[in-house]
């Protein structure tokens, strides 16, 4: 049997099981580990509906919205969401560098919506699939979560002394930060890392941002380093 609709495009290409003595057709998820599955002994048997209701909550609505309206195979659906399969696989160029772009270059999320930006992505290339603000937004908590991750592993697994530090200040608006550092040596060479950066709505007292401290560290995994 052949699925030709774009939203199997969110999927591995379907296999043939039983659960419980019932012939299914099992859709597994490329970005998560979920699998979808449709009962052959049901009157919706063929209904994409399940389908449709997973990647839009896994990837987004308006990523499933792009595919359905592009009329694209589920093949080339699957070719141009390759890069974006898996926690933090950002390897295709549109993602993956508009991505980067946003987030070390400080840009709103909507600025991939603006009919400029878009007019200068697409020139000469029409067909160029631009993410949309939800998904870049979606793929920079993504990144951050695992970076955060990675980060916590290396303070933990580092075997020699860790240097803190940290500084607070209050914005001309009145709203009071601190910004929490990590800085430790390998290979000779000194490694700031930014641990946390938030606001405090109270006196900066050793009081308050002794506990800030405390949480901060615990949440890295590392208060036995201190």
């Amino acid at each position: 049997k052949g699925w030709y609709s774009p939203i199997y495009g969110f999927y591995k290409k379907p296999f043939v099981e039983y659960v419980e003595k019932r012939k299914v057709h099992t859709f597994a998820c490329l970005f998560c580990k979920v699998k979808v599955r449709r009962y052959q002994d049901t009157t919706d048997k063929n209904s994409p509906s399940g389908l449709a209701r997973h990647a839009k909550a896994c990837i987004g609505e308006q990523e499933v919205k792009n595919a359905m309206e592009s009329g694209k195979k589920p093949d080339e659906v699957r070719h141009m969401l390759s890069g974006r399969v898996g926690p933090v696989k950002l390897n295709c160029p549109t993602f993956d560098r508009v991505t980067r772009w946003v987030t070390e270059n400080c840009r709103p999320f909507e600025i991939v919506a603006d009919r400029g930006f878009q007019s200068l992505m697409k020139t000469g290339r029409p067909h160029y699939w631009i993410p949309h603000p939800t998904t870049v937004s979606h793929d920079v908590k993504k990144v951050f979560a695992v970076t955060r991750s990675r980060i916590s592993k290396l303070l933990r697994d580092y075997d020699g002394d860790i240097s803190f530090a940290t500084d607070a200040w209050t914005s001309p608006n009145h709203m009071a930060f601190v910004a929490i550092t990590a800085h430790l040596i390998q290979d000779g060479d000194i490694y700031p890392i930014l641990l946390d950066f938030f606001e405090v709505p109270e006196s900066h007292t050793g009081k308050a941002l002794a506990h800030e401290f405390a949480r901060v560290v615990a949440e890295f995994g590392i208060s036995d380093k201190v």
